[in-house]
């Protein structure tokens, strides 16, 4: 059976990320194209990479006359990061069928480590609506948060162009009209909070980890129920304003 664009792209990307060293003119024969579409696809792999991640690059070696990624930490599993870039690689393809990217999302959440895979499903299953928005800052801006999500942290924001911080425990990483939002507990307001990360410039974590209680969690997943009703005017008093205090109440 012939594979698609998406499959041939994901193959090639998981070849050079295990450290395979890759022959085009071989590749091309078993996977039945064109040259110029094989160099095409390193095209758009070495521009996400470069995007993304730059300690990672695809090389060409003379003397094999084949190309290889230049990757000096190779893991058996791929990071967060690594699933954003093979999204967008894949993803971006026109001719896909919705249950086609629903697939691939389900084998890059495969990949990640188990504790992961949930909290980045509702991140990955949004890429199509995402990749025009996603750059490598976001990336590593998920990827960190995500991971303090795991490990229960409780941080403080710093917000693009201005003096002001907001210290809060994250609970989730969501996604409503073209923006990523970071749900999270305000431990100064005692508030359900919802961060675009668009004004995120950068945080900092503490050493004492917070444990959400009950209540807690459950009135986040209220606010994050109202985030998927996709009705503005049911979250919008929830989103944190950097240029001024919220004063609205918890639910």
């Amino acid at each position: 059976m012939k594979l698609n664009k998406a499959q041939r792209m994901m193959i090639l990307y998981q070849k050079l990320s295990k450290g395979d060293y890759i022959c085009k003119s071989t590749f091309c024969m078993e996977y039945e194209i064109e040259e110029w579409t094989f160099d095409r696809y390193i095209t758009d792999i070495r521009n996400l990479l470069s995007e993304n991640f730059s300690l990672q690059e695809v090389m060409y070696d003379r003397k094999r006359d084949s190309y290889f990624l230049k990757n000096p930490n190779l893991k058996p599993e791929i990071e967060l990061g690594g699933s954003f870039i093979l999204a967008k690689l894949l993803l971006s393809s026109r001719i896909l069928y919705t249950a086609d990217q629903a697939a691939i999302v389900e084998i890059l959440l495969s990949q990640l480590r188990p504790e992961m895979r949930e909290r980045a499903r509702t991140v990955l299953r949004r890429m199509p609506e995402l990749l025009g928005s996603v750059t490598g800052v976001t990336v590593k801006l998920v990827e960190d948060l995500l991971s303090s999500i795991e490990y229960s942290h409780r941080i403080t924001l710093c917000f693009n162009d201005v003096q002001q911080s907001s210290e809060c425990v994250p609970y989730s990483v969501e996604f409503q009209n073209q923006a990523l939002y970071l749900a999270a507990w305000e431990l100064c307001s005692g508030c359900a909070i919802l961060y675009p990360l668009e004004d995120i410039q950068s945080y900092v974590t503490t050493n004492e980890p917070y444990s959400l209680s009950f209540r807690e969690q459950e009135t986040l997943q209220q606010l994050i129920a109202k985030l998927c009703n996709k009705e503005l005017d049911d979250y919008q008093p929830y989103i944190y304003h950097k240029e001024e205090q919220r004063k609205n109440d918890s639910f």
